[in-house]
């Protein structure tokens, strides 16, 4: 749970069953009239920490090619991953998924 003064203002989530190889970035988001003042940032760098803490070696998200998912497409580069494939999880999808990973 990501919070502002107590108040809840978005989450994140992640996997840790890949460890110590992969911690995998789950669902993260924060509420609209918060985004945009680096607290989904702050979410991310806060997983990034727990893996470093359980001594995983890497990293991995992945977001959607969609035009909703722009902010998280420019995000992950940011802050230091790399993309590493695009791939349709269905083939009659419109758009692909993008997977980046990050050395820990």
């Amino acid at each position: 749970m990501t919070c502002l003064n107590e108040v809840p203002i978005g989450m994140g989530s992640y996997d840790p069953r890949q460890g110590p190889e992969f911690g995998i970035i789950g669902d993260n988001c924060i509420l609209p009239k918060f985004r945009g003042n680096g607290y989904g940032k702050k979410q991310i760098e806060e997983i990034l920490k727990r893996f470093r803490e359980r001594k995983f070696r890497n990293a991995r998200v992945s977001t959607s090619e969609h035009p909703f998912f722009i902010s998280a497409q420019k995000m992950y580069p940011s802050i230091g991953f790399n993309e590493t494939r695009r791939f349709k999880k269905k083939p009659d999808s419109k758009y692909r998924d993008i997977e980046y990973e990050m050395k820990l």
